[in-house]
């Protein structure tokens, strides 16, 4: 398994290849975003599953879609919330919280399918001890969820958070 800070550049590379993308204007959605940063991912970690939007069962805290998980063999080694608003003030507080709620959660829960019948498969995956809580956003350069700072204070996630951020500067004035 990687660690925290060769973690943080792989996914850190990932973005940056999504970034060259969204300023070639090839990126004009969240599920784009979304598609894009996973295939970059893929590429910086080809050893590691990647989950788009599982729907996973976390007992006490109820039923959680992640935008993006990154696994290493049964360990959630990142889980990533994006936020696409290239033209608006995106919102990240519910995205924190559920990273918060990812890391407070110990316990195995179900993930991979089968692919020979389609249903759960034994192996369960639970958020790893040194899993990484990543929030990925494209917003105007003036919103709050662009700022950094902000963003690490609001957390609380520590040295297991990455924000990864993308400022655009808007229209200009003619």
């Amino acid at each position: 398994m990687q660690s925290i800070p060769s973690l943080k550049g792989a996914l850190a590379d990932a973005w940056k290849r999504t970034l060259d993308e969204y300023w070639e204007a090839r990126i004009n959605s969240e599920s784009t975003l979304q598609a894009v940063f996973f295939g970059h991912i893929r590429a910086v970690l080809p050893e590691c599953a990647v989950f788009c939007e599982p729907t996973i069962q976390l007992r006490s805290l109820g039923t959680a879609n992640p935008d993006i998980l990154v696994v290493s063999g049964n360990m959630v080694i990142a889980a990533i919330e994006l936020k696409f608003a290239p033209h608006h003030f995106p919102r990240f507080e519910d995205d924190l919280r559920k990273l918060r709620r990812y890391r407070k959660y110990p316990k195995p829960f179900e993930l991979a399918l089968d692919p020979l019948t389609g249903q759960f498969a034994a192996t369960r995956a639970k958020f790893g001890a040194n899993c990484l809580f990543v929030f990925a956003v494209i917003g105007r350069h003036d919103a709050v969820a662009t700022d950094k700072d902000v963003l690490n204070t609001a957390a609380r996630l520590e040295r297991q958070f990455l924000p990864l951020v993308c400022k655009v500067p808007g229209a200009r004035s003619p």
